[in-house]
């Protein structure tokens, strides 16, 4: 019962997620006006063209709740980023026509990750250099407007942290009444927080909720690395050979995932770039790493198959779900 209790929660949260970027949640306008084409770029020749077009499915939702939702839709190989939002004043109403906007990148990507609540996006890619980089985007929204809100501080690896969301909660910019949001975003403050012509490209990266650091995934040896957030001292380390551990060699996709009842957090890794569509009996399409006090500090990894990995995460969620 359990089992199935998941399956039917993650399959109804993808037709949820994919209805809300198709736009076809109910809005309060039914018109909607659609994104000018942007002129293909030549990208670099460094790029590998097994990445080229990979749908970078975790970079989709950076949150869902019940009166606000964000996504960030990207491509592998394209060098922008398109943000759509979608907020409510409360769960009554319907929700804002969505605004819904594109930003140019320095790079094409391979990969984006964004915190919970989509105020800060990490963008990796490959730069006509060959660099293999990674940008910060902080994004600032008006007064009025819904942001997460929590007063956990980033901790260093070994403290152990209560998970980001037992801490959030959804309130407005300012304190001010909820407004409407806005058709034309903001541009972000970009800054580049990594860059290497040694290390990379990622296939694959996910962002720590509570903002300490970033796991990636490189191409197309499959090693698994942490880079630091940490102001003070950004420190790329080694968590995992490719070739020397099994399973991890087939791994395309990284999530978070977390105890909905406790601070355990799990770093799930899938088979395929979209995310748990996986066909049910496939043996190793999922890789764990579990983080018992979410402390930073992992267990050494377990290779599950499908059936396994959803009776091992029965009592967890991906974590950008605030519903």
């Amino acid at each position: 019962m359990k089992l199935l209790r998941v399956i039917m929660l993650l399959v109804l949260t993808s037709c949820v997620v994919s209805a809300f970027l198709r736009g076809q949640i109910q809005t309060t306008s039914q018109t909607q006006t659609s994104l000018p084409a942007v002129p293909p770029t030549p990208r670099s020749p460094f790029f590998p063209e097994e990445l080229v077009g990979v749908n970078l499915f975790q970079s989709h939702s950076a949150l869902l709740s019940d009166v606000l939702c964000q996504s960030f839709k990207s491509r592998a190989g394209q060098d922008h980023l398109t943000i759509r939002r979608l907020e409510r004043d409360s769960v009554t109403s319907s929700f804002s026509s969505p605004a819904e906007q594109r930003f140019s990148l320095p790079f094409a990507t391979t990969s984006v990750a964004s915190r919970p609540g989509g105020d800060v996006v990490y963008v990796t890619g490959i730069n006509d250099k060959g660099i293999n980089t990674i940008y910060q985007l902080a994004f600032r929204n008006p007064k009025g407007s819904y942001y997460v809100r929590t007063s956990l501080l980033p901790a260093g690896l070994g403290t152990p942290m209560p998970s980001f969301f037992s801490q959030a909660s959804i309130e407005t910019i300012g304190d001010a009444p909820w407004t409407a949001p806005i058709s034309v975003f903001n541009p972000p403050a970009m800054k580049e927080i990594f860059a290497s012509d040694s290390v990379g490209p990622f296939r694959a990266m996910a962002v720590d909720p509570e903002g300490r650091f970033l796991l990636l995934l490189s191409y197309p040896d499959n090693n698994l690395y942490r880079l630091s957030l940490s102001p003070l001292c950004s420190t790329l380390e080694l968590l995992l050979v490719g070739q020397g551990t099994p399973g991890l060699k087939d791994m395309r996709t990284i999530h978070f995932a977390h105890d909905k009842d406790g601070n355990e957090r799990v770093v799930v890794l899938t088979t395929t770039n979209q995310g748990w569509v996986i066909t049910e009996g496939t043996a190793g399409a999922y890789m764990l790493l579990i983080d018992p006090e979410n402390d930073g500090i992992f267990q050494p990894p377990v290779s599950l198959s499908f059936e396994e990995a959803m009776v091992a995460m029965s009592n967890h969620t991906y974590l950008w779900d605030l519903r």
